[in-house]
């Protein structure tokens, strides 16, 4: 049975335009150097998310895509509302 390898599963490229800063390419760049067997993106928006696919499955990096919600309940909307 071959060892589990660790998995980033919260990385945020370019496109997550204030919280990430590196490039779909260097990002893959990355993950073959280390010899990663999947990675995730995590971005606020699916912007990259095909440029992210298509790179990383060509490198033989198995891509996983995510995305960030913001979720408020309906209370936590009503304080806020009050408290403007």
């Amino acid at each position: 049975m071959a060892t589990p390898q660790f998995v980033h599963l919260k990385v945020k490229s370019a496109y997550s335009l204030l919280d990430g800063a590196m490039t779909v390419k260097k990002i893959n760049n990355i993950a073959k150097s280390r010899s990663l067997p999947a990675l995730a993106i995590c971005d606020n928006n699916l912007f990259g998310a095909l440029e992210f696919s298509e790179s990383l499955a060509a490198s033989g990096v198995q891509p996983i895509i995510g995305r960030i919600v913001m979720l408020l309940l309906k209370q936590k909307l009503k304080n806020q509302k009050r408290m403007n």
